[in-house]
């Protein structure tokens, strides 16, 4: 009895362990029109972990492809299909109860999808309607999968003459002008991209999306939410620094300033917009600064129009703030929208030789900042960082005060018209002396070479 109760509650911790993530599918935009995105869109997630889609407004599947093929539907060898579809939910805009579909992780290989919904003249996948599970961080990651779905021909054949308004292709439903376009001209009309800044509970770093394609002409919105954050302009190879600072001649790119956000406001949220000009990408950060951390040493960084096969992608910039401004580490993305129908297992498309580089138990909620020791150590080596330059510099210069010291001295000695030994202190010794004069005795020098003065001297008797 008392071992069956042990194994109750093992399972019963070990079904705790297990995550379940929130994909919010499709809804609208701020200006009312169609959002063409699964949100998150990229996030990793453990075996055993369960993923709910939540679809909301307009009619999307979500539909199980591969990384080669984002556009269509996942096969066997065979061409047998084999991947999870939900089949198409539509949903009208007064509707309150969202359908949901449930995908369960069962390995860490890269679980890709579309929405495989038509929207003339082009397709939601060919319009970036994808998403990733466990993606990897280089090589086929997720910007590749990305642009290999805006560039998929897959669905081509399914979609209808322009001139047709409405129509019914198989499965698929579409209404013209379900994204704004113009019938038969192939023109794009000028869109407003809506950016969500931080936000959620636990804070939450990150742009939502943080990696967009924009024509030119198109507008994008920041929408601040909740704390205080900035979207501010920078170059590629320093996106943590204000563009300004790292040009010659500078270049004074856009900052919206600090937008301070009451986590318990609900609505009227502040928005700063930019507008397209190009197509050369557009790099930005969040310049806050916390105790422990920098918001884009966490990864809080965003791009426009930034080539996903090329060696500045999305991925690059983001690592590279974290490599010079932080632990070193992208942390996880972030939350979507909460829901409580149908399931599915999801199964791997062709393996990745380059599989996960961590995982996190909850991918919906970005933990990255909670004052670690591994945070208080990163942030003590970068402080020592910034100080060793200043050290290095004030060492330096008194080295070269001395050096200069010494070489004045030198050249003082040799413009000297006096030799080294006479500058020195001498002392004059004057001793008072007289000359002792010495007198010999007259002497007579011998037959045998001798003289007289061996002989003590007698003096000659005198007489008188």
């Amino acid at each position: 009895m008392f071992s069956s109760l042990l194994s109750l509650a093992a399972l019963a911790t070990g079904a705790l362990a297990y995550t379940t993530h929130h994909v919010s599918v499709g809804g609208l935009k701020a200006d009312g029109t169609p959002n063409l995105a699964f949100y998150p869109n990229n996030f990793k997630a453990d075996v055993g972990d369960t993923v709910i889609f939540t679809f909301h407004v307009k009619n999307h599947t979500v539909t199980q492809s591969s990384f080669n093929d984002p556009c269509s539907k996942l096969t066997d060898s065979y061409g047998n299909l084999i991947g999870f579809d939900s089949g198409f939910m539509p949903v009208a805009a007064s509707d309150t109860n969202f359908p949901t579909f449930s995908v369960t992780v069962k390995d860490t290989n890269p679980i890709w999808g579309y929405c495989k919904q038509l929207n003339p003249p082009s397709t939601h996948c060919q319009s970036g309607m994808v998403f990733g599970i466990n993606a990897p961080d280089y090589g086929n990651n997720f910007d590749a999968f990305l642009y290999n779905a805006k560039q998929s021909t897959s669905q081509d054949s399914l979609l209808p003459p322009t001139s047709t308004v409405t129509s019914t292709v198989a499965e698929a439903t579409y209404t013209q002008g379900y994204d704004n376009w113009s019938s038969g001209s192939g023109y794009q009309q000028p869109q407003t991209h809506k950016v969500i800044v931080g936000g959620g509970n636990p804070a939450q770093f990150f742009y939502s999306p943080s990696n967009i394609t924009a024509n030119v002409g198109d507008t994008v919105e920041f929408v601040f939410m909740a704390k205080n954050h900035t979207v501010t302009q920078a170059s590629f190879d320093e996106p943590c620094r204000k563009i300004a600072d790292t040009t010659y001649p500078p270049v004074y790119g856009f900052d919206s300033g600090f937008m301070p956000v009451s986590p318990n406001q609900t609505d009227n949220f502040p928005t700063f917009s930019i507008k397209v000009n190009d197509t050369k990408p557009i790099w930005a950060y969040c310049r806050q600064q916390a105790a422990t951390f920098s918001h884009c040493g966490v990864g809080m960084v965003f791009s426009v129009n930034a080539d996903p096969n090329s060696n500045k992608s999305f991925t690059d910039f983001q690592n590279l703030a974290v490599w010079q401004n932080g632990t070193g580490v992208v942390q996880p993305f972030g939350p979507g929208v909460a829901a409580p129908t149908s399931s599915a297992w999801a199964y791997s498309s062709t393996p990745s030789s380059y599989g996960s580089t961590g995982s996190s138990k909850d991918a919906t909620v970005l933990n990255a900042v909670s004052g670690s020791d591994s945070s208080d150590d990163a942030s003590m080596l970068k402080k020592l960082n910034d100080l060793a330059p200043a050290v290095l510099g004030l060492l330096g210069a008194i080295i070269a005060l001395l050096l200069a010291v010494l070489v004045v001295g030198i050249i003082l000695l040799r413009r000297s018209p006096k030799g080294y030994s006479e500058m020195l202190p001498t002392r004059n010794v004057s001793p008072s002396y007289s000359q002792v004069p010495i007198t010999m005795p007259s002497s007579k020098m011998r037959t045998d070479g001798s003289h007289d003065y061996d002989e003590p001297f007698n003096a000659p008797a005198r007489y008188d």
